[in-house]
C-alpha cells in the first residue's frame, strides 16, 4: 500500500540576522530588520512591505531562538534554559496582517517593563508566519485505500530579534584566529574570523575586510549586519573573498574590522586584528 502524508506544508523560516538591502521571505520585506529597546525608549515600529503582486498574509508571534557558534538560530521554545526572554513584557499590534500586492502595513511595538525587572538582555524573536488559505481543489480527488494525494505548500516564515536592555553593561569585542582557507574552483576563498564578546550585551556590526601595504589599502569586501548575541560568547563567522584580486595585490596583510552599525552619522570601530599575507 502507498501512504503519502496529504495536505502537508513545507515550512521555511528565515532569521533575519545579516542585513542586506531587503529581508524577503516570500515577497515580504520588513525593516528595520531588529529593535532595541534601552534608556528611556518603550516604542517602536516595524513596517512590513509586500513586494510581490498577490496579496499575503502573515500571523505574528513571538519565538525563541539561541544563537549557535557557527551564527545559526536554534529553535529552544521547547528547550529549558536559563536566557532571558522579553515576550512577557513587549506588546504588539495587529497580531495578523494582511497586505494587497505593493502596500504597507506597521506593527506597533511597546515595552512595559516590571519594576523589579533584573538587569540582563532580554530577547525574543517576532515572528511572521505566512498562512496558507484554504482553496478549493480544481479537480476532483479520486483516493483509495491504496493512494492518498499529496499536496505540498511552501511556508515562509520570517522573524526579527527584540532586545530589552536593563542595566546592561556595553560588550567588549575582539577578534582572533583570522585563516585563509584555499581557493575554490570559482577563485573565492573564504576568510575565517572568530568574533570573541564579553559583556551583559549583545554585539551587532559589520566586518570590513581590507587589503594593505606601505603603498596602498584596497578594500576587498564588507559584511553588513554581523551579530554575536548573549549568551554566546564567540561567533566563527566565514567572509568570501576573491583570491585572485588578494594575488594581484601582493604580500601585505589582511586587516579586518568590527565596526558598529546604529546609525549614528560617525560609526565606531569595536575591534580589529590584522593577517599577514605570505608569498
Amino acid at each position: 500500500m502507498k501512504k503519502l502524508i496529504t495536505g502537508a506544508a513545507i515550512i521555511l523560516l528565515l532569521l533575519i540576522e545579516t542585513s542586506s538591502a531587503s529581508a524577503q521571505g516570500g515577497a515580504l520585506m520588513i525593516n528595520p530588520k531588529r529593535c532595541v529597546f534601552e534608556g528611556n525608549k518603550r516604542n517602536d515600529v516595524v513596517t512590513l512591505y509586500n513586494d510581490g503582486d498577490d496579496t499575503t498574509s502573515y500571523a505574528i508571534s513571538f519565538k525563541h531562538y539561541e544563537m549557535e557558534q557557527n551564527g545559526d538560530f536554534k529553535d529552544i521554545d521547547s528547550i529549558k534554559t536559563d536566557e532571558l526572554f522579553c515576550d512577557n513584557f513587549v506588546k504588539y499590534f495587529p497580531k495578523e496582517v494582511t497586505l494587497a500586492p505593493h502596500t504597507a502595513q506597521t506593527v506597533r511595538l511597546q515595552v512595559l517593563k516590571p519594576k523589579d525587572l533584573p538587569p540582563g538582555e532580554y530577547r525574543s524573536h517576532l515572528y511572521f508566519r505566512g498562512i496558507e488559505r484554504a482553496k478549493a481543489l480544481e479537480t476532483a480527488r479520486h483516493d483509495t485505500d491504496k493512494t492518498i494525494t499529496l499536496n505540498l505548500k511552501a511556508i515562509y516564515g520570517l522573524a526579527i530579534p527584540i532586545i530589552v536592555r536593563n542595566g546592561t553593561t556595553p560588550a567588549t569585542v575582539s577578534l582572533s584566529n583570522i585563516t585563509l582557507s584555499p581557493a575554490d574552483t570559482g577563485g573565492n576563498a573564504t576568510l575565517l574570523i572568530d568574533i570573541n564578546r564579553t559583556g551583559s550585551e549583545s554585539t551587532y556590526g559589520e566586518l570590513i575586510v581590507t587589503y594593505k601595504d606601505a603603498d596602498k589599502e584596497v578594500e576587498l569586501t564588507r559584511v553588513k549586519g554581523v551579530g554575536v548575541y548573549v549568551p554566546l560568547p564567540m561567533r566563527r563567522f566565514p567572509v568570501k573573498v576573491k583570491m585572485p584580486v588578494i594575488v594581484s595585490l601582493g604580500s601585505g596583510t589582511i586587516k579586518v574590522e568590527y565596526r558598529s552599525m546604529t546609525g549614528e552619522a560617525k560609526e565606531k570601530t569595536l575591534a580589529s586584528a590584522e593577517m599577514p599575507l605570505k608569498k
